[in-house]
This record gives structure tokens, sequence and C-alpha cells, in this order.
């Protein structure tokens, strides 16, 4: 017998192939939703994860330029100082003077209050510590030694980048030009702070606002062909200038800011891991700032979404079968976890800024913008004012602030609207004293409230050191009326100095257009007597008269460039009779002098360059026959004395008058008739290049006795 299917049973399969139709359709809708939905996750969370990069490095960059525009405020105030100016000249003019030196030592002791200035010198144009803070007079670095003659050449201020110290320690640097306005805008001296990056900036780049495990900043420049690290990094603490990528290296993220490249890119970082950074350039400056973070930490919230998605999918095409009630319902339960997710995640963000607020050492206070209600104040804050905390969270600013209402209300306006963030106020402690305090002011959302947080930093003291100075300015004529004397003095000299910059500039092209010249004469003197050895006495004469006056010509010219440029000293150890020997060879005694040499057996030998220091002895054994009228002797002599080597040079000439020993050093002076009084000074000069000085003493009538003190050569332990 044949079997037929029942109306039951065609039912059910008919119900069978909706319900697995009614399935299929359900679960092609839920891949279709679940796909879309995952992609509109996708986009939003990068548009996140780029945005919260940008915001970062944006406030970076602000505060990094910020920090160059008070660095130069602070640079201004002494660069533009007529009061600095004048009490640095007069300290160059006579170091000795007490009174000057306090006043110059206050002065730099005042900015030890910026932690961030390690190190406060005066140096005189030659790069030589003067006076410091701390008064440990060390040497400039010779990093920043390098720069001072571009300083000098400007004069303008200078901020000098990252670089290394002699102990190898990184630095920043201000140079700044003391120049004098009334003597041409000579360059008197400079003041050189040490910045130590490590106080503030190296914390502020590396600290990062939120907990990362691989986010961190990146400060670089140019340096050449290669992009320089300038701050330790997260997972190289010691790149600092010492990490440095080629420019050829173009998919580095550090790379593509300093070839130009800006905004938020994706590429591979020193450690060779993908990661996604924001790039940007510093305004006004040679840093490049890229901020970045691992791909795989940012997207790692993405991951465990694609995964909850997928596990999702088959959970709910598994449960495709239960009622649309309890679908609903766990749609329901997912919600409300993210739900509550988000809320817990807002909490432990507001305890974190909230034990930052609470336990930070400046004063930090949370203003309502429209009503200036103090809604909040941090332990700093209390201890800053001597209101109690709960006092201080019932006041409004207007009660702190001494200015009037309506000016504090259009302040607060200003910042709200971020038109601008630094003020500075009177404000009013609970004692009653005021005090100047510099505001920083910017509105921040807490708690689904904009409020203005502002940090306060009291700066009464410095303004108190700024009116002093103004005071001191504005009695200045004062202090020039007692000084007039001074002036009087210092009035031959300053003219002497104007004609030895005007000689300055002129020594160096004058001395190629005489050169040469005075070449060709020698040239053609030499030739003369090499085609005419026959020549009668006349010529000859003639000759070698020539040939003399080009040679006192070309020493003039000689000292004329000696005195003005600038040389290098080689040192080396030189024995004393060495030094001796090569003057004698170059400048033998004519045969009215009598020369006589001691040197002692065991003098050890000098540290000096050699070829400077036999043009000094050159010099004073030409004067010394020169003084000689007639017969006499001449001695070089050598001596221990109170740890230097003293070398004499001592002549039985005229000897010099006592109203000329004074100026006998000084340029342009001289008795002779030839020359234009250069020799000593370059002389002078000289010597103290080596690390030594000179002295002399004469008797009218019975000679002259020049001592060079120089150190000896020690050798290393």
């Amino acid at each position: 017998m044949k079997w037929q299917q029942t109306p039951l049973e065609t039912h059910q399969k008919r119900s069978l192939v909706i319900f697995f139709i009614i399935f299929l359709l359900f679960l092609a809708g839920l891949a279709t939703t679940s796909y879309l939905t995952y992609q509109n996750y996708e986009t939003k969370f990068r548009a996140q994860a780029e945005q919260q990069l940008s915001s970062i490095a944006e406030l970076k960059v602000n505060e990094l330029i910020d920090w160059r525009k008070e660095r130069m405020a602070n640079a201004e105030v002494l660069h533009h100082n007529p009061a600095l100016t004048q009490l640095t000249h007069q300290y160059f003019e006579d170091p000795t003077n007490v009174e000057v030196q306090t006043e110059l030592q206050a002065w730099l002791d005042s900015y030890q209050a910026y932690e961030e200035y390690d190190r406060i010198r005066l140096v005189d144009p030659q790069g030589v510590t003067r006076l410091s803070s701390p008064p440990d007079l060390l040497p400039v670095s010779a990093a920043v030694a390098q720069h001072i003659p571009e300083v000098i050449q400007t004069p303008q201020v200078l901020l000098l980048d990252f670089y290394r110290r002699d102990d190898q320690s990184i630095f920043l640097g201000l140079l700044i030009p003391i120049v004098d306005l009334h003597a041409g805008n000579q360059v008197l001296g400079l003041i050189a702070f040490s910045i130590n990056p490590t106080t503030y900036l190296y914390p502020f780049i590396q600290n990062w606002p939120v907990p990362s495990t691989s986010a961190e900043t990146l400060l670089i420049r140019r340096e050449g062909e290669n992009a320089l690290f300038l701050n330790p990094l997260r997972f190289q603490p010691d790149a600092a200038l010492n990490l440095s990528s080629s420019l050829e290296e173009s998919d580095l993220p550090a790379v593509k800011a300093v070839l130009g490249q800006t905004g938020v890119i994706e590429g591979t970082d020193y450690r060779g891991v993908h990661v996604v950074a924001d790039l940007r350039a510093v305004p006004d400056s040679p840093w490049f700032l890229t901020t970045k973070m691992d791909t795989a930490e940012i997207y790692a919230p993405l991951r465990a979404r694609l995964s909850q998605t997928v596990l999702l999918f088959i959970a709910l095409s598994l449960a495709a079968g239960a009622s649309l009630l309890l679908v609903w319902r766990q749609q329901r339960v997912r919600f409300y976890k993210s739900q509550v997710e988000t809320l817990e995640a807002l909490r432990v963000s507001e305890e974190r800024f909230h034990r930052m607020f609470e336990n930070h050492e400046a004063v930090m206070l949370l203003i309502e913008p429209l009503s200036g209600e103090i809604v909040d104040a941090n332990a700093a804050a209390e201890k800053f004012y001597g209101h109690p905390m709960e006092t201080l969270r019932q006041m409004f600013i207007h009660q702190i602030n001494s200015l009037p209402p309506d000016e504090i209300a259009q302040e607060r306006l200003r910042a709200l609207h971020e038109e601008r963030n630094y003020f500075i106020f009177p404000h009013r402690l609970a004692s009653g004293d005021l005090r100047t305090v510099e505001v920083h002011s910017s509105p921040i959302t807490f708690q689904q409230k904009t409020l203005l947080f502002s940090i306060i930093h009291d700066i009464t003291a410095r303004r108190q050191a700024e009116q002093q100075l103004a005071q001191y300015s504005e009695h200045l004529e004062e202090l020039v009326a007692a000084r007039t004397h001074e002036l009087h003095e210092a009035q031959a000299q300053l003219i002497r100095q104007e004609r030895l910059a005007v000689l300055g500039q002129l020594a160096g092209s004058v001395g190629h257009e005489l050169r040469n010249p005075l070449g060709v004469i020698s040239n053609a003197i030499y030739f003369l007597k090499l085609i005419q050895p026959d020549a009668n006495e006349k010529v000859k004469e003639y000759l070698n008269l020539i040939e003399n006056e080009v040679r006192i010509s070309d020493k003039i010219v000689g000292d004329l460039l000696d005195f003005t440029r600038i040389k290098s000293v080689e040192r080396e150890p030189t024995p004393v009779a060495e030094l001796f020997r090569l003057v004698l060879a170059r400048y033998p005694a004519p045969d009215t002098v009598e020369v006589s040499v001691t040197v002692p057996p065991d003098l050890p030998p000098l540290f000096v360059d050699p070829r400077q220091i036999v043009q000094v002895l050159g010099n004073l054994v030409v004067n010394a026959y020169q003084a000689i009228p007639n017969h006499g002797q001449m001695s070089l002599s050598s001596a221990w004395q109170n740890d230097m080597i003293c070398i004499s040079v001592q002549d039985s000439g005229t000897g010099i008058p006592p109203e000329h020993l004074k100026k006998l050093f000084e340029p342009l002076f001289t008795t002779k008739t030839k020359g234009i009084g250069l020799g000593l000074a370059v002389s002078k000069k000289l010597v103290e290049a080596n690390q030594g000085r000179i002295e002399v003493q004469s008797e009218p009538g019975k000679g002259s006795t020049f001592m060079i003190y120089i150190p000896p050569y020690k050798e290393a332990a």
C-alpha cells in the first residue's frame, strides 16, 4: 500500500521550510548588520584615535611654543637693559670694584629662582667666565663658546638648541649680548644661561595624559642627512642626541616629519614596530614633534570588538529559534554592560585627574566661567591663599582677585573662548597681603560641565625685582652724575677703542693691499741684486735701504693683522733654550750689542705655542737692540718663580720714562719715529693667549727688563 503524507506532515514540512527560510533571512540580515556595524565602528574608532593623537600633539606643540617665548622674554629683559649694560661696563673696566661685582652677582643669583636655569654666567667677548651663579666660575661649554662670535656679530639673543656639555650632560642655552648703544652697539659681554631640560622640558614631552603601554612623544631636528632624536625615548632612554635615522629611511615617522610631512600617518618607528603617528613642526624652531602609539595598542579594542561580533553572530545564529523576548533581553544586557563600562572608565579618568589636581605642588583652581564661583581648589591653593578648603569652595574669584569684577568677568570670557590663556593678576591672601600672580587658564570639561582650569604661580618676588630695576633706571641720571669723573677717565680709552674698531675693519683689506706691492718690491730688489752683483756701492746702499724699509713696512702690516685677528693657539712642550736659539737666529744682535744667555739645566719645558712666543721674544729683543744707542749688553735669562717660569729680556739701554710705563702695552702708543705702536700690544695679547703675563721694569739711563711669566709643561699623571 502506498504511503501518503498527512496534511499535518505537509504543514510541518511547510512550516520547517518557512522557518528555515526565515532562519536564512535572519542569518543574512544578521551577517549584513554585523559587518556594517563593525565597519562603522572601525571608521569612528580610527577617527577617534587619530583625534586623540592630534589633540595631544597640538597641546605639546603649543606648550613648546610658549616655553620658547618665555625663555626669549626672559632674555629680552636683560638684552635691552641700560642698567645692566652700565654695570657690566663698570665691572669690565674695574673687576676689583666690589660694589659693582656684588650687584651683578645679585642679578645672576635672582634667576636661580627658575629651576630650569642650571647656571647663569657673565662672560666677556672672548668667552671667559667673569661671574657665575653658582659662583664657581666654570668655563662655558665648547658647544656654547662656538656661538659667541655669532652673537657678537649680530648682536641678537640666541636660543641654543640641545647640545652636550663637556661632561656629556644635555642642555639648552641662552646667549644674551650686553650691547652698549652709546658706543656703536659694541658688545661688552654676554649673559649665558644653561637650561636643564630634565627639570621641565623632558618630563613634559614624555608625559602622556592617559594610560598607555606604547605611546610616546619624540622631539626631532634635522642634522645634515639625518633625523636626530632630542629627548629620551620610552624604549630607549639614552636616545637623546645619540639616536639618529638617515633621511633615506622614508618609512620612519621621524624622517617624514623632518622632510616636511604633517598630519596623521602610519609607519614603522625606530624599533621596527608599526605605529600610528601625528607629525608636526614646532613653529619658529628647528624642532619637529612626532606623537605616536603602536598600531597594535590602538587597534586592540577593535580586534576585541571583532571577536565579540563574531562570537555574537555565532551565538545569535545558534539561538535563532529562541524567542524575540530573549533576543531583546540579550541586547539590553549588552547595552547596559557597555554603559556601565563607559561610566566606569569616565569615573577612573576623573579620579585620576582629581588625584593629580589635589597632589600637585602648583596652585590650581576650577572656576565656573560665567559666575566666577570657585568650584574646587587643591591643597597648594589652600596653603597659598590661607583660606580653609571649605571656605575657598564657597568663594568667588573676585573675592581673591583685586581687579574690578567687570574686568575679571571679561578676562574669564576670553579664557573660556580661548582668546587668551595667560594673565597677570593681583591676588589677595587671607592675611590681607597682595601677591602678584601669573595665571594660565584654559577651558576643560569636567563632570559634563565646562570649567576654567587655572594654574597659578606667585611672581611677586620677580615683579619686585623688576620694579627695583625700573627704579634704578629712573635714578640713572643721578648715578651718571656721580660717575662723571670716571667717564672722563674712560673717554680716552673709548676713543682708542673706536680707533681700534676702525683699525680692525680696515686691517684685513689694508694688509692684503699693502703686502702684495711690498712682496713685488722685495722680489724686485732680490732680482736687481742677483743681476747686478758688481753694482757700485751707491746702488747697493740704496737697494739695502729699500729692502730695510720694506721689512719695516711688512712688520707694521704684520702687527696690524696680528692685533686685529684671533689666532689659534697650538700649545706643545717647548724647551726655553730652543726658544732662545730660534730668536737669536732670526734676530741676530748687531756688532755693538753683547748678548748673554742663561738657562738653568734643570728647567722644565714650557707648554706654549712656540711660534707665538718666538714672535713675542723677537719683538722684545729687537726693542732691546734699538734701545742701546752705542755699545751695551742684552741678556736672555730664565728661572723658576712662584710655580711659573720667568723669561727675562734685559738691556743696558736708555730706559723708559715713568710716565710711559702705564701706556706701554696700549695699542697705538709709541715713542719711536717708525712703527705704529702695536708690537708690545700684540706681544701682551699672545702671552695671555698662552696662559701667561708680561711685566716691565725700567729706570731711565740704566735700561729696561721685560719679564714673561708662563706656566711649565706638566706631564699627565
